[in-house]
């Protein structure tokens, strides 16, 4: 057996390594303290069961997402046979497969998709710190009265909410009307090196993206770019899409980041009411899923490096909403979430944005 991590997105130490067996561990780079992002791909000379395990929770609650085409398509192996440690994958035949703590969204995903939808406009917000171009995504009317800001990545091993993000754009796409007088700007991809490169991104020292606002200056070009956008064209949504820790309660629920403003928990409160009505059975959500400010570990405390953009943007009054909302790896409510789903609960949440722009 051979692993190798040359290609977007790839990471992991390889601790040792036999015929059938390999031990494992993600590679944390600048994270502070431990994280579960992995991703590598295993190439098998003969048929059989190959054994791979980790020094620390890395398996999902679906098991690993496999991909058997290169990283194109990801499928989740299920949870039969697997521990928070270990998983065993029976090769069929010789060949090169792909492994991942999560379901992939990479720059191929995106050129994809943008090939798919020719709606959806490319520009530059900024250059990254190693110099790639962050895409804006422009979506709508350019002189429209009403914008919204989308945002994914902000850590960026969460490739499921780009996933969601995606569902959003192609509803948008396909609803004309809403277009007429609406502008969204999207940035797919906030920690565009992290995502390319494979890192794990949260709690990357000294700060994330993702704690890089209400702090002074800017320590990325990507957040910083962001708030003057967020100046320049003074969207009246904000919507920051996450992923939370791998598995567990409550990582496992649909659920909002409850703001400290009483405006914005008022907004969230609308949009959580609208979520709960419009999603179907396999795609179960509860407004009492959402972790308030003040409770768990949505408190002052954790956040003492620095603020999330919509804890930013929600001190603006041009600002209606400006909403982080956390999407599970794999199993939401015991329902299992693939991009597929993802995409769809994209689409409601498409519907939903609409909704409160009416009001």
């Amino acid at each position: 057996m051979r692993i190798g991590t040359d290609f977007p997105g790839g990471n992991v130490a390889v601790r040792s390594l036999e015929e059938k067996r390999a031990l494992l561990s993600p590679e944390l780079r600048d994270t502070e303290g431990y994280w579960f992002y992995w991703c590598f791909e295993a190439g098998f000379d003969v048929p059989g069961d190959y054994e791979f395990e980790f020094d620390g929770i890395a398996v999902g609650a679906c098991g690993p997402a496999v991909s058997e085409d290169g990283g194109r398509s990801w499928r989740w192996l299920g949870s039969g046979g697997c521990t928070d440690y270990r998983f065993v994958y029976r090769a069929e035949r010789p060949g090169r497969v792909r492994f991942s703590s999560g379901m992939q969204y990479l720059q191929s995903d995106l050129e994809r998709f943008l090939s798919e939808v020719p709606e959806v406009t490319r520009s530059v917000l900024c250059r990254s710190r190693k110099g790639r171009e962050v895409e804006l995504l422009r979506l709508g009317a350019a002189d429209a009265a009403r914008k919204v800001l989308l945002t994914s990545r902000h850590h960026c091993c969460e490739a499921m909410a780009t996933h969601v993000l995606e569902g959003m754009l192609r509803a948008a796409a396909a609803t004309p009307e809403l277009l007429k007088n609406t502008a969204f700007y999207v940035v797919p991809f906030v920690d565009k090196d992290g995502a390319e490169e494979g890192d794990q991104g949260k709690n990357r020292l000294p700060r994330d993206h993702a704690q890089d606002y209400c702090r002074g200056a800017s320590l990325y070009p990507e957040t910083e770019a962001l708030v003057r956008l967020v100046r320049a064209e003074r969207p009246c949504i904000v919507l920051d899409l996450h992923c939370p820790w791998l598995k567990f309660e409550p990582n496992e629920r649909l659920h909002f980041v409850g703001p400290e403003s009483k405006r914005m928990e008022r907004a969230m409160d609308a949009w959580a009411v609208r979520l709960e009505r419009e999603l179907p059975p396999g795609l179960p959500y509860s407004a009492s899923d959402n972790i308030r400010f003040g409770t768990g570990w949505n408190t002052a405390e954790n956040y003492a490096k620095g603020r999330m953009l919509s804890c930013c943007c929600g001190g603006f009054d041009f600002v209606r909403a400006a909403l982080a909302l956390e999407i599970p790896y794999a199993n939401m409510r015991g329902c299992v979430l693939d991009a597929a789903k993802a995409r769809e609960l994209g689409s409601v949440l498409l519907r939903v944005a609409a909704a409160a722009l009416q009001e």
